[in-house]
């Protein structure tokens, strides 16, 4: 990795930079509080940038963002850990060099989908994946810090224990098994029971909120198994306590290979469950 500021880019290395994306600053580090900031990267993955704009500008009329700084050949695509490196360089004072911030770069190692499960479809085993948690919350019914810490789990065997035993009043839970660091493409979803196929027709997968509100991203999510409950009230809520029972949702990159996923992971989740005993 190797950093460069914008009075040595005798390349023009910043002009390569495009798909800038809202980039929120380190809660340690501190920035300027009279601009926005933006991370951008050329195509290849090669250039990182971290750029400013004026803050207050109304969305879709922000100037071009000017470029503060870049990040030369990553090990990895981890815009999460590269933007705490360009904001640290960026804002680093004395006691911080530069050389002591690339080495303790926050790049982060992911377990394959393999290792969760080794049954899953074959063209997922070697990507670099987390299981991550999702909360659904009734009418009067609440989720804060410590309820991620305590329902989290890193095995699929540890999530479906908490998907099967008795329901946190109010909530509902769900585990997704999602890509990291590459992007699946797939641009369709299946979504029934998980104890039986269902009659709903694949729909098309839509984009997920990144990190502004206004940013759109692709989904990298493989599946999520989550509990349903009856809704009631105006709203359709989930019931804050009636019983659960457990949906599965695939994706694929046509419909009849996320029907085909969806059957694959399914009966691979069915075994875990009656593993539990």
């Amino acid at each position: 990795m190797e950093i460069m500021f914008p009075e040595s880019d005798i390349h023009g290395l910043g002009t390569s930079l495009g798909d800038w994306r809202f980039a929120i600053p380190p809660s340690d580090v501190p920035v300027d509080t009279e601009l926005d900031y933006w991370l951008g990267q050329s195509q290849d993955g090669r250039v990182w940038g971290l750029a400013a704009t004026p803050s207050g500008v109304e969305e879709g009329d922000y100037p071009q963002p000017e470029v503060l700084l870049l990040l030369l050949d990553p090990p990895k695509h981890q815009p999460g850990a590269i933007s705490s490196i360009l904001f640290r360089v960026c804002f680093a004072g004395k006691e911080e060099s530069v050389e002591d911030i690339l080495c303790s770069a926050p790049f982060k190692s992911y377990r394959s989908v393999r290792d969760f499960l080794p049954g899953l479809p074959a063209s997922w085993l070697d990507l670099p994946a987390t299981l991550s948690i999702r909360f659904e919350v009734s009418e009067n019914g609440g989720v804060g810090p410590d309820t991620f810490e305590e329902y989290y789990r890193n095995s699929l065997a540890g999530a479906m224990r908490v998907l099967t035993e008795e329901r946190l009043w109010g909530v509902l839970v769900g585990y997704s098994l999602s890509v990291q660091e590459v992007v699946p493409f797939m641009g369709w979803n299946v979504d029934w029971p998980l104890s039986r196929r269902g009659r709903d027709r694949p729909t098309r997968r839509e984009k997920e909120q990144g990190v502004a509100p206004w940013e759109r991203e692709d989904n990298s999510t493989l599946f999520t198994v989550y509990q349903v409950t009856r809704r009631v009230g105006y709203g359709l809520q989930p019931h804050c306590c009636a019983d659960t029972s457990l949906r599965l949702e695939v994706g694929g990159r046509t419909p009849e290979e996320a029907i085909e996923n969806w059957h694959q992971c399914a009966r691979l989740l069915r075994r875990v469950k009656r593993g539990l005993g």
